[in-house]
C-alpha cells in the first residue's frame, strides 16, 4: 500500500469489536485484556455502600465518587456521539458523590448499567454511515478507554479498602 493509499475496515468489524471490549470491560471476560472477574459489574458486585464511600488516600475520592463520575461522563459522551454539543459541563459535580447508602449505592450501580446499555444500544442502533464521524467513532474509543481507566482506579481503590496495598 502507497503513503496516499488508506486501509479501511468495515463498519461491522468495527462495530462487533467496540461491542466485544465492552462486553468484556462491563461483563464478560473474553482474555483480551482483563483477567476472569476483573470486569466493571464482577467487581462491584463484592463492593459494599460502605465500601464504597471511603474515601482513597491521595485521592479523597471514593469508589462511588468514580462510579458517579463515570455516569456523569457517558451522559456527556452521548451527546457528542450523537454529534450534539453538550455546552459546558460542571466536571466537579461528577465526582460530589462519595459517600452512599445501601439503597444510593444500588442506584448508582444500576445508573451505570443503564448508561452502559445505552451505550450499546448507541453502538448498535446507529447507521453505517453515522461511523464516518469522527465524533462517533472517537466517542465510543473514549468511552471504552475512560472507562477501563477508571475501572482500574476502582480496582486499586479496593485493593487499598480491603489492605491489599500499602498506605506509601
Amino acid at each position: 500500500m502507497s503513503a496516499t493509499q488508506s486501509a479501511t475496515i468495515s463498519v461491522n468489524v468495527f462495530r462487533n469489536s467496540l461491542m466485544f471490549i465492552l462486553d468484556e470491560t462491563f461483563d464478560n471476560v473474553h482474555g483480551a485484556y482483563l483477567d476472569k472477574g476483573d470486569n466493571f459489574f464482577a467487581t462491584l458486585d463484592g463492593v459494599s455502600a460502605e465500601q464504597a464511600s471511603i474515601p482513597v488516600v491521595g485521592q479523597g475520592n471514593s469508589i462511588a465518587s468514580q462510579v458517579n463520575h463515570v455516569i456523569f461522563y457517558f451522559d456527556v459522551a452521548f451527546k457528542y456521539m450523537r454529534s450534539e454539543n453538550p455546552g459546558p459541563q460542571d466536571w466537579d459535580a461528577s465526582w460530589a458523590v462519595v459517600s452512599v447508602t445501601d439503597e444510593a449505592w444500588n442506584e448508582l450501580k444500576q445508573k451505570l448499567r443503564d448508561r452502559q446499555q445505552t451505550l450499546l444500544q448507541l453502538i448498535r442502533e446507529t447507521p453505517d454511515e453515522a461511523f464516518d464521524n469522527e465524533d462517533m467513532v472517537g466517542g465510543a474509543m473514549a468511552a471504552i478507554a475512560h472507562t477501563a481507566f477508571h475501572l482500574g482506579q476502582v480496582r486499586h481503590a479496593l485493593s487499598f479498602i480491603r489492605g491489599n496495598v500499602s498506605d506509601k
